[in-house]
């Protein structure tokens, strides 16, 4: 499995988007702190309407550890 950047991501009215790991996910760089497994993080998700307006979103994410070689990684 190779991970690559996709630089934006279409979302249309009505039809899901869905991230997931294995598939479009969000990868978070720079944190300020380490990832606790079962714990709540707020997250910002911004998008650039049809008529270029910014419409930003807050919401919150479950930090679930991925399952890899029989270990736990956040």
């Amino acid at each position: 499995m190779r991970m690559r950047k996709v630089d934006s991501l279409v979302v249309r009215p009505g039809a899901p988007t869905v991230l997931q790991p294995g598939g479009l996910h969000f990868m978070l760089h720079g944190l300020s702190t380490r990832l606790t497994k079962n714990t709540a993080l707020p997250l910002q998700i911004s998008f650039r309407s049809k008529d270029g307006r910014l419409v930003t979103v807050a919401t919150e994410v479950m930090v679930r550890p991925l399952a890899q070689s029989g270990q736990d990684r956040l």
